[in-house]
């Protein structure tokens, strides 16, 4: 990822937001939809196994969409920003919700009811090559979590994933690129599969070195060029040792085993 790239990929993302800005104006017009307002840090907006009957369209705020595994370790999947649509999976016929979604910033949104939206779409199949896009965005989103979660040390995954917050959310200031999102060390840990020790670590090493700001629940990256070059480096994949096959006694070796 190079340094300068951060800036088109926000403009573009800007000019991708006002198209879909337009569509969902229309949307806010359908039968059962409903805006929520002053939705603070923290509320749900669903949670996985709930009927997917909806769709949602964020006006102001920030929500992050994440999992949660068996051991109720979180896993934030993708974090979604004004003017966007989450809770999409809804139109491709998704009967539960599989992630949940939380409130990230103060947020405002309108909840779209499925069937009407449906409705609308088969009168409008040309908007299908927009969300297609957006879909595919999302794909890409999603292929970026997993590739932070398999490969490259912890330092690695923190860097790109910063980059990437880069190329969506920042904004040039007298210091660099200054990251206006509010998420904590834990929730960063959560968008790489780390703990919040480790994640505190390595921002303070990136720090010591110059090549960010540490902020109250924000950062800025002061040096893209460096942060770009150590994102580059070639990524191993973290594979966990292959354990060792230890067998018992002579006696209890599975027939076939032995010396011929």
């Amino acid at each position: 990822m190079r340094a300068g790239r951060v800036a088109v990929a926000t403009q573009e993302w800007e000019q991708r937001q006002h198209v879909l800005a337009g569509l969902f104006r229309e949307w806010t017009r359908l039968e059962g939809a409903r805006q929520r307002q002053e939705c603070r840090r923290g509320a749900v907006i669903y949670s996985a196994g709930e009927p997917s009957d909806r769709v949602f369209l964020l006006k102001s705020g920030k929500v992050k969409i994440f999992r949660t595994g068996p051991d109720e370790k979180r896993f934030i999947v993708h974090l979604v920003g004004p003017g966007d649509l989450f809770g999409e999976m809804a139109l491709l016929g998704e009967p539960e919700r599989e992630n949940s979604a939380e409130v990230l910033e103060k947020a405002a949104l309108w909840e779209i009811p499925r069937r009407p939206l449906l409705e609308w779409l088969r009168a409008h199949p040309e908007v299908w090559r927009e969300l297609a896009n957006l879909f595919g965005r999302r794909m890409r989103s999603l292929e970026g979590a997993v590739e932070r979660l398999l490969f490259g040390e912890v330092e690695q995954r923190i860097i790109r994933l910063l980059l990437e917050l880069g190329e969506q959310y920042g904004q040039r200031d007298e210091h660099g690129l200054d990251l206006r999102i509010a998420l904590s060390q834990r929730e960063l840990a959560h968008l790489v599969g780390s703990t919040r020790e480790t994640t505190s670590g390595v921002l303070n090493r990136l720090r010591r070195r110059g090549w960010i700001r540490i902020r109250r629940r924000s950062l800025c990256l002061c040096s893209l060029a460096d942060l770009a070059r150590a994102a580059q480096k070639p990524l191993a994949p973290r594979i966990p040792p292959r354990p060792e096959v230890s067998w018992p006694a002579e006696e209890a070796r599975p027939s076939g085993t032995g010396d011929t």
